[in-house]
């Protein structure tokens, strides 16, 4: 029950099956890569479109060429920018690790039976849905 349903629940939140570890991941990257090539392109389309309109490359700030284009690298470079800031950032993946060792149970001799069976129970549900292993309660100072 541990483990295993841990593993396929958490595959299946990010939306492939157990199985076959395949799923949204190309689509992720190439999400991601998505901002950088259009980034790309609207930088080579502003040089190309220099280039090829016939205005000369150093013009002054008046002229509505020149602040088309300083719009135009403003906005690729950001794009380009978000593009390298998203590709940088991937959510690592960790494998599970089984807890090994001997499981030990005490509750202090004059605590009531019901407030041992709720620390049981809060015992036995953390343990099942996390990686928690241990739980020590204090009250008034004792455990």
């Amino acid at each position: 029950r541990g483990g295993g349903e841990r593993t396929r629940t958490a595959a299946s939140a990010r939306g492939k099956s157990a199985g076959n570890g395949q799923g949204t991941d190309a689509i992720d990257d190439a999400l991601r890569g998505l901002p950088l090539w259009v980034g790309t392109a609207g930088l080579s389309g502003v040089v190309l479109n220099r280039l090829f309109s016939g205005v000369s490359l150093v013009t002054d700030a008046g002229n509505s060429h020149s602040r088309t284009d300083v719009l135009g690298i403003f906005l690729s470079a950001a794009c380009v920018l978000t593009g390298l800031q998203w590709a940088a950032i991937k959510a690592r993946e960790y494998s599970p690790v089984e807890q090994s060792g001997v499981r030990v149970v005490f509750n202090s001799p004059d605590l009531a039976n019901k407030a041992k069976r709720e620390i049981e129970w809060s015992f036995d549900s953390l343990s099942s849905t996390s990686a928690c292993c241990s739980v020590v309660v204090f009250h008034k100072d004792r455990c």
